[in-house]
């Protein structure tokens, strides 16, 4: 089973590409070979290097996970420090694909069972929790905290004996730990609070090899363009030797972005626009799902910075003109292949009819409209295979998928929509607290607009992925259950019932 496995996903060479019917059977191997993993009596895994190599050029780190994780219990009684290393991987690749609250319960019982038992995995699943709690809560002080206490802690740890017992470098994970915490300190709010410590670190990595310093050198270059420093940071930017970086193209989003940086600090917002454009459209060609995560925030908030005073149709009308309305919506569209053709814009528009025929304020007509057309763009932070697999979710997946509105939330706040942001975060609320995922009740009436509007196009859309369309008459009278349980206010209803007749 494990060979065949192997064989089959050696053969696929653009995951994103596949059609309908080849996605289906890549799922399909991909749930047959999970249930070999669980079974306690076949024989140990011989590929599981390959496999991981495979599914991780391919982007499905959470696949990878659950492979991890019913390898772990496997070990559970047989090797208990092979359970723990594999009970480490299916974490850091749930880290890497996308980690909800769950994930951080578990890095912390783990972090608490390997400083007792297994202490060599101890710093490294420190350092696992700090990433968490920069990507997925942006509590960047928190982050620096686990970072410090996952170097202490490796100082402290014999060499011979961390590498024996992790097959890993020790210079290589006490730099990836350094590089951890000068990346936190450089996107933290005020990075001037850690300058010292900025200036201490980059010594010591300016002076590794040369893959660390350069990207140092990045790092550095980014900080110093925030602080208004852009000679300095122009002058790194041109010290950094591309030739002798690996993956270079992995880094092509951040150098834009630098320059999009300078490019505002000297005035030139047209300029600094551009290069932003370019740094989203590359951090979608290039890297892997948690490189695409730390460029995708860190770029709404220097757009945020670029258009610091502009007013919402100000802004909609400059992310118009240089296509990054268009390109958001293409990239959403390229991850979520089904349920995201058309669907923004076919809730935008709707969410806007209805408004009108409500009598809403003419004032808020882009709140609307935008509201409605980025209230999915959160789907940008999950994984691609949970938004295209062809059949019903389990409960990894869904519940991952039930923080997409939590992220549309995150992200249009980043880029500086704080009440566009309330809307999108709240589509999947309900009036009467059974939605998610907050289980709020107090929906104002923009929010229950924009989520009426979805519930209506999404079940009327001919692309979804494991179910079919729905007419519209019993689309209606689903609703109307809805309104007769107290989810929806009649008055939304009847406003949907005027607008699709």
């Amino acid at each position: 089973m494990e060979k065949t496995f192997l064989n089959f996903i050696s053969n696929i060479e653009n995951p994103l590409n596949l059609e309908i019917n080849s996605l289906q059977k890549l799922n399909v191997k991909l749930n047959s070979f999970l249930e070999y993993v669980k079974l306690a009596n076949r024989s140990e895994l011989k590929h599981i290097r390959k496999i991981d190599g495979i599914l991780r050029d391919m982007n499905a780190f959470l696949e990878l996970s659950k492979i991890y994780d019913a390898n772990a219990y496997y070990y559970r009684d047989r090797n208990y420090e092979l359970y723990l290393l594999n009970k480490y991987q299916a974490l850091l690749n749930r880290v890497q694909a996308y980690a909800t609250e769950h994930t951080k319960q578990e890095l912390e019982y783990f972090l608490h069972k390997t400083r007792e038992t297994f202490y060599p995995l101890y710093p490294r699943l420190m350092n696992l929790l700090g990433v968490y709690y920069q990507l997925y809560e942006y509590d960047f002080s928190s982050a620096i905290e686990h970072y410090q206490s996952a170097i202490n802690v490796l100082k402290g740890i014999d060499k011979v004996t961390f590498e024996s017992q992790s097959s890993l470098s020790y210079e290589g994970t006490f730099r990836l730990f350094m590089n951890n915490m000068l990346d936190a300190m450089i996107r933290s709010p005020e990075p001037e609070r850690y300058l010292k410590e900025i200036h201490l670190i980059r010594d010591y990595l300016f002076d590794s090899e040369a893959q660390i310093s350069n990207e140092a050198r990045l790092d550095i270059a980014e900080l110093f363009a925030k602080m208004g420093k852009s000679k300095i940071a122009s002058n790194l930017l041109s010290s950094i030797e591309m030739s002798k970086m690996k993956n270079i193209n992995f880094y092509y989003p951040q150098i834009n972005r630098v320059k999009s940086i300078i490019a505002l600090k000297t005035g030139n917002l047209s300029i600094g626009f551009d290069s932003v454009v370019k740094s989203f459209r590359l951090c979608f060609q290039v890297g892997k799902p948690i490189s695409q995560k730390t460029n995708m925030v860190t770029l709404f908030s220097t757009i945020n910075d670029l258009l610091t005073g502009i007013g919402l149709k100000e802004r909609i009308s400059m992310f118009k003109e240089k296509g990054f309305l268009d390109l958001i919506i293409n990239v959403l569209e390229t991850k979520d292949r089904y349920l995201a053709i058309e669907h923004s814009k076919n809730v935008a528009n709707l969410s806007l009819k209805l408004w009108k025929i409500l009598g809403g304020d003419e004032k808020y007509y882009d709140h609307i409209y935008f509201s409605g057309l980025f209230h999915d763009i959160g789907k940008l932070s999950i994984p691609w295979l949970t938004l295209s697999k062809p059949f019903s979710l389990d409960n990894i997946d869904r519940e991952i998928l039930r923080y997409h509105s939590l992220e549309s939330y995150k992200l249009l706040n980043l880029l500086g929509f704080e009440e566009e942001a309330k809307v999108a975060g709240n589509h999947h609320e309900r009036i009467d607290g059974s939605g998610y995922p907050l289980g709020k009740k107090n929906l104002t009436i923009d929010s229950e607009v924009v989520a009426i509007a979805d519930v209506f196009q999404a079940a009327s859309s001919p692309n979804r992925n494991y179910k079919n369309p729905k007419g519209k008459e019993e689309i209606l009278k689903e609703i109307e259950n809805d309104v007769n349980n107290n989810k929806f206010h009649r008055k939304i209803y009847e406003a949907l019932l005027l607008a699709v007749k």
